[in-house]
């Protein structure tokens, strides 16, 4: 039998007709699809940031490469091929160790710690590998993977270093605690103490003063505390070359008496001795000038000053003649600072009535070990005037100050 199409037929195929044009207009609306090769989705997964999960690297194991060479001279097993490296936990930004995070590389070495762009940054704590022992060798600030700002380094000899770092060197102030027992407190430059420091010894001494290229150098005084002496003196290589020797009296440090071992002092039988020990001064400064040059003297001793036959360190002035002097400093000190340049004593010596010449300015600052524009204290301007003072001056302000008294009583009469 066949089938006569009827309306409702030819509506049903009107519909299909339609439809299908239909999809044949949206297959060619559809813009095409680029093709990406599976290596770069892959080298793209690849790139990390964020937080991940720990990381491993692996390398060549040496002895695999050794197998294949000797064969069973090296073993008689063939070793793995790839053996573990580095790990990593932590933060990445642009495929790069960058927040905070832990690195822990083949040879047990291990940090913990801030990074930026794949370095040390910020603060963190690194740990050495050190025979069978982890061992704690930083803890402070970093910057670029180096020591940078406040820290505490542990070295290899055991001493304790808790510094200010710059670049991974000690610059500033400071304390490191020896292994012996004895600690220094003070300033350092390039990893060397170098400037004020304080070093008290495992029994008991102490050295007050200036330091240079890691050495006593400068001004600086030695307390003994057994036998309760002092020894202010200028110091040249680490050991002292003039000064001083004379009871110390400190009734805060004294001790029980039977750990002290002092003893009297015998008289001191020089007729000049102000004047012995300034010329005395005097060579061991020109001496450290000529050896480093102006600029490393004046780093080694800042300040130099002179010492009285009673061990103090300040010069055979009379409080008349201190006052003028300071008073003369101070006019060229117009902001008060406590120091002038070294080109400017020569305004402060003619506030005094001096008029120095070119000349003698350059000897005068070769006594300083100073350049022009290094900075000259008070302190170390009457040191200076002191080892200039010669005998016959001293003698000459004892007469002027004699007349004066008697002056005094005469006009009291």
């Amino acid at each position: 039998r066949r089938a006569i199409p009827g309306p409702m037929a030819e509506a049903g195929r009107e519909q299909a007709a339609a439809a299908a044009a239909g999809a044949e207009i949206g297959e060619e609306e559809q813009p095409a699809r680029s093709f990406v090769p599976n290596w770069r989705k892959n080298e793209a997964r690849s790139h990390k940031a964020g937080t991940r999960s720990t990381i491993f690297w692996v390398k060549e194991n040496p002895r695999y490469r050794s197998f294949k060479r000797d064969g069973k001279l090296v073993a008689n097993k063939e070793p793995a091929r790839y053996v573990m490296g580095s790990t990593y936990a932590g933060d990445w930004l642009h495929n790069k160790r960058h927040g905070f995070g832990t690195q822990t590389w083949a040879s047990g070495n291990k940090y913990q710690g801030d990074w930026k762009d794949g370095k040390r940054d910020g603060t963190g704590t690194l740990w050495i590998k050190r025979g069978s022992k982890l061992q704690k060798e930083y803890t402070g600030q970093w910057r670029a993977n180096k020591r940078h700002g406040l820290g505490v380094f542990y070295d290899p000899e055991g001493n304790k270093h808790e510094a200010n770092w710059v670049a991974g060197r000690k610059n500033g102030r400071g304390k490191l605690f020896y292994v012996d027992g004895s600690v220094y407190e003070g300033e350092f430059e390039d990893d060397q103490r170098c400037g004020l420091g304080v070093l008290t010894y495992a029994n008991g001494n102490r050295y007050e003063g200036h330091w240079f290229r890691d050495l006593r150098e400068g001004t600086g005084s030695l307390f003994y505390l057994s036998s309760r002496k002092v020894l202010r003196a200028e110091w040249v290589d680490d050991s002292p070359t003039c000064g001083v020797y004379s009871d110390w009296d400190d009734a805060a440090e004294t001790k029980s008496a039977e750990a002290h071992h002092a003893f009297k002092l015998p008289d001191l039988g020089l007729a000049t001795p102000d004047n012995v020990l300034s010329q005395a001064l005097k060579h061991a400064r020109l001496a450290r000038a000529e050896k480093h040059g102006q600029k490393e003297s004046s780093a080694a001793a800042p300040a130099p000053v002179a010492f009285n036959q009673d061990g103090d360190f300040t010069p055979s002035f009379s409080d008349e003649e201190l006052n003028d002097i300071a008073a003369a400093f101070a006019a060229i000190d117009s902001e008060g600072s406590g120091a002038v340049e070294g080109q400017q004593i020569v305004e402060v010596l003619k506030e005094l009535g001096i008029f120095p010449s070119d000349e003698d300015m350059e000897q005068i600052l070769d006594e300083l070990g100073a350049a022009p524009e290094d900075q000259v204290t008070l302190q170390a301007f009457i040191g200076l005037l002191a080892s200039l003072r010669s005998p016959e001056d001293e003698s000459d302000a004892e007469t002027e100050l004699e007349g004066k008294d008697s002056t005094d009583d005469h006009e009291e009469a």
